[in-house]
């Protein structure tokens, strides 16, 4: 039964959530069949894990008493139609949080009904309130091309009346910011993962735009500029721009369309550096903070694992300790809970392994649980780097022997990850054989892997074993 979609559903729901459905349930508005209450009620102090034990079939059938025979048959109808309250549910509640598009529900629920002077007063309110929207997305535009649209047919009167035309405007901006969006999309995408998308009119929607007050919507302009970016058409100067105009707009764009501009900036900066271009780790490190300072960068106040990390690794290259030591301290909270500790010990290890407090990042890497498969890995890596620097050669051996071990069995790692981490092994057990006469072979395989960790520590590890005489020793 835990892998039944009602369980999977409801294991996803919070506690506020979870209550909330009860009460839905509990309506007669949306369900009249009791027998469905009281099967909630059963699951519900189970939850988010649902124990086998307590959630098989035969259990609830003795615990619940449905209206007909108490069989796995009828079990089976009680759960397909709790799944459709549970579905039924999340739409709603979904709804709910959309208010534009529930008041033009309203508007047309009004005019359906024929309540013209409710839905006169109404509307111009509408009219009037989206007409001074300063932080846009491309929802306004399509919010504002309902709402306009909805008035152009209501107002028919033989006089001039500009609603038609605006609607038309707002459906067009609404077009080309999402054809521009699009566009880089999958310009973007292509770059990784070698697919070609068909792209429509692109060429003629840009040739338009240059020369239509469309242009002058900030969102289409920096999306105009962005495309610029992924296509290489003097990415660096559009980059320049593409800053000023986040900058200057500021207040005039919501902040959903503001983290995927921010991630194109940051993206456009990865890839520089893996140019070997080292001017954009600043840019990437204080596009990171200052998108993370304005929560723009965050996913309903939490912040990504990925981007703690990415910020702390651009400022231990950047060698700004300070800044990143306070960066570690001042974001732990808004990790989620589950990988906070950890992430929190691994980073701050990783700080003090580049500020040679070896003892220390070693404690903070023995209090790292293996709650996630990568983030146990790259503390692995971090390691073997402090069992090198310290001249313990045969636990950085065993080390990488259980990490080798560990890369074979794991499940939770895609191929390409698994493949990154053991080249660090292979490579790193190759320079430790200490063999002159393979080290040349050893270090332009390390140069030239197109998955591997730690790269560059790899080739200071490779000069260490030629120059440093405490690694002279006996083959």
């Amino acid at each position: 039964m835990k892998k039944s979609k009602v369980l999977v559903y409801l294991s996803s729901f919070n506690p506020s959530e979870l209550k909330k459905f009860e009460q839905f349930v509990a309506s007669p508005y949306f369900n009249q069949k009791a027998e469905l209450l009281e099967l909630l009620r059963y699951l519900i102090p189970f939850h988010p894990n649902f124990p086998e034990e307590k959630v098989k079939k035969a259990k609830i059938i003795e615990k619940v008493a449905f209206n007909k025979k108490n069989n796995e048959k009828e079990l089976s109808y009680q759960m397909s139609f709790l799944f459709k309250l549970i579905e039924q549910f999340l739409t709603i509640s979904k709804f709910e949080r959309e208010s534009e598009l529930k008041e033009i529900q309203l508007l047309e629920s009004l005019y359906e009904k024929q309540l013209m002077n409710s839905f006169r007063i109404e509307i111009s309110k509408k009219l009037q309130d989206i007409e001074k929207v300063a932080d846009k997305d491309a929802r306004f535009f399509l919010n504002a091309t309902m709402l306009y649209d909805l008035h152009s047919q209501t107002n028919m009167q033989r006089k001039h009346d500009d609603s038609l035309q605006k609607a038309a405007d707002y459906n067009d901006y609404y077009f080309f910011l999402n054809k521009l969006k699009y566009s880089c999309s999958m310009i973007d995408r292509s770059k990784f993962i070698k697919t070609d998308y068909d792209i429509h009119f692109l060429e003629e929607t840009i040739s338009f735009l240059k020369n239509s007050k469309f242009v002058q919507e900030p969102l289409i302009s920096i999306y105009l500029n962005i495309l610029n970016i992924v296509q290489g058409h003097d990415a660096k100067a559009k980059f320049k721009l593409l800053k000023n105009q986040i900058f200057e707009n500021t207040g005039k764009i919501s902040q959903i369309e503001f983290k995927d501009i921010y991630i194109y900036a940051i993206n456009f900066c990865a890839r520089q550096i893996k140019k070997n271009d080292l001017a954009y780790l600043q840019e990437a490190f204080d596009l990171y903070r200052e998108g993370i300072s304005k929560k723009i960068l965050l996913n309903k106040n939490q912040l990504t694992y990925w981007s703690y990390a990415n910020v702390v690794k651009l400022g231990l290259r950047l060698k700004q300790f300070e800044e990143t030591e306070k960066f570690i301290f001042e974001n732990k909270d808004k990790i989620q809970k589950n990988l906070r500790e950890d992430a929190f010990n691994y980073n701050l290890a990783e700080l003090y392994y580049y500020t040679n407090k070896f003892d220390e990042a070693q404690r903070l890497i023995n209090c790292i649980k293996v709650t996630d498969a990568m983030l146990h890995a790259d503390s692995r890596v971090i390691l073997c780097k402090i069992y090198f620097e310290s001249f313990e050669v045969d636990p950085l051996l065993s080390l990488i022997a259980s990490f080798s071990i560990f890369l074979k069995r794991d499940k939770k790692l895609a191929g390409n990850e698994k493949l990154i981490y053991k080249n660090f092994c292979d490579s790193l057990f190759q320079l430790l054989k200490r063999n002159p006469k393979k080290l040349p072979t050893i270090i332009e395989k390390i140069k030239t892997a197109e998955s591997i960790s730690d790269r560059e520590w790899l080739l200071k590890a490779a000069e260490k074993i030629q120059t440093d005489k405490k690694w002279h020793l006996p083959y």
